[in-house]
């Protein structure tokens, strides 16, 4: 069986999205609404025109000209073969000369019926949602409790087209009820808490009232606990302090976003004039918002074992033409934390694959990496695999997510990147994975440790 060139099953595009933009300016004078001049005017128009023409990923891989096929596969070719880069895992086709990426591509993740992103490759370039022309993407992953959504997106740079396929686990935000007399231990809770105290700042020990995520309540002090800062209006980091909240009605808080995720996915650069193929840049990346502490990774035994989704691009030359298109699959890593005296190892593999909607039959395995001593146990090794007709080799990495609630618990998530060429140079692909720990390993339907 051999690549085709269709949509991808789990993250099928549901419906555009219309970006409105609103433009006003302030004229030289001091203030008061400016009039924009003809030249202005007719700039902003051609800008916002091109941002709406911009296709969607899948779509420019699907139909493209010579030129982008040609340079997307030699991008996508040195992307596979490139070693992964830690902190945010990335790997792409722009290296140095030991072969490692040097691109390190962050993203951070709303939750929404389309999720919105803010994707950022140091100071090369940065998109978010209110850009290009954004597209929807969704489906279902491995088990019935791993959903990713994610959406399309592009924009016009200086000097060429960058597209953006990203995705998400992002949950709903959820809403604390709060029992009345309850103390609630500040230092304990979420980013983003919100605080408003009557007296505006304050040093009083014995109690004020204001408001946590709008209950009523009165702040007081536990000595005992630590230090209590003086503070005012809002405040969002407790860490470390002694104040306590004591509500004084019974509600519902302010919703709490999900601070436990994992975002990630692939992009596409198509510079304007190029002189060769190298001008062309193509990548993976995977993120969390929640890296796992890399001190507590000695202490952790045992093993643990993570289930979920894989999503990438692929190239296949063909005689006379090449094929560019997605894939999907299904990802299931072991890690072995070993002894509390060493860091341990992992290793998996990628099955269950459809390419462009079709089920295609083939498997990669992720050779053991060692778990590392920074960037939350960023780990890299090799990747091989088969699939009908041929075989392939390539590089993998990652890193861990999900702290728990003890320092002894195992990570829980865990994201990265892979690649890998096809023995008879025919065959590239690019990808990032994410999955979550599992209780068990032989039950089919695992639930998630919670």
């Amino acid at each position: 069986m051999t690549f085709r060139s269709c949509q991808i099953r789990w993250m099928s595009i549901l419906g555009a999205l219309t970006v409105a933009v609103v433009l006003s300016g302030c004229n030289g004078n001091g203030g008061g609404i400016g009039v924009m001049s003809q030249q202005q005017q007719q700039q902003q128009q051609q800008q916002q025109e091109q941002q709406e023409e911009l296709e969607p990923l899948s779509t420019v891989l699907s139909n493209p000209s010579e030129a982008i096929a040609t340079g997307a596969v030699g991008a996508l070719e040195k992307a596979a073969e490139a070693d992964p880069n830690p902190g945010s895992v990335t790997q792409s086709s722009t290296t140095n000369e030991a072969g490692v990426t040097t691109d390190s591509v962050a993203v951070t993740a709303e939750y929404g019926t389309t999720p919105r992103f803010s994707v950022t490759n140091g100071d090369r370039w940065s998109i978010g949602m209110n850009e290009g022309n954004p597209v929807a993407l969704t489906g279902f992953g491995l088990v019935d409790w791993w959903t990713w959504k994610g959406a399309a997106f592009g924009k016009k740079l200086s000097d060429g087209t960058l597209y953006v396929n990203a995705y998400t686990n992002i949950e709903a935000p959820t809403t604390e009820t709060v029992e009345e007399g309850d103390p609630v231990i500040l230092e304990n809770d979420p980013e983003g808490t919100r605080y408003t105290v009557e007296s505006g700042a304050f040093n009083n020990r014995e109690g004020e009232p204001g408001t946590r995520d709008g209950v009523d309540g009165t702040f007081s002090c536990s000595t005992s606990r630590g230090r209590c800062p003086a503070f005012g209006g809002n405040v969002v980091d407790w860490s470390g302090t002694g104040w306590i909240f004591t509500p004084t009605t019974e509600g519902d808080g302010s919703p709490v976003p999900d601070t436990d995720y994992l975002a990630g996915g692939v992009w596409l650069y198509v510079p304007d004039t190029a002189s060769s193929t190298d001008d062309y840049e193509f990548g993976a990346f995977a993120d969390g918002s929640d890296p796992f502490t890399q001190s507590n990774i000695m202490a952790l035994t045992g093993f643990a074992t993570y289930w979920g989704d894989a999503v990438g691009v692929y190239s296949e030359k063909g005689a006379s033409s090449t094929t560019l298109g997605n894939f999907n699959g299904d990802v299931r890593l072991t890690a072995d934390f070993g002894a509390a005296d060493s860091l341990g190892t992992i290793s998996g593999v990628i099955d269950t694959f459809e390419v462009d909607g079709e089920a295609f039959a083939g498997s990669l395995t992720l050779g053991e990496a060692a778990i590392g001593s920074a960037n939350s146990g960023f780990f890299k090794g090799a990747v091989t695999g088969s699939s009908d007709s041929r075989t392939y080799a390539g590089k993998w990495g990652g890193q861990f997510f999900g702290n728990g609630a003890a320092s002894t618990d195992h990570p829980g998530q865990v994201a990265g990147t892979f690649g890998g060429t096809s023995t008879d140079d025919a065959v590239n692909f690019v990808g990032a994975f994410g999955a979550h720990v599992v209780r068990g390993t032989v039950d089919p339907s695992p639930e998630p440790v919670p």
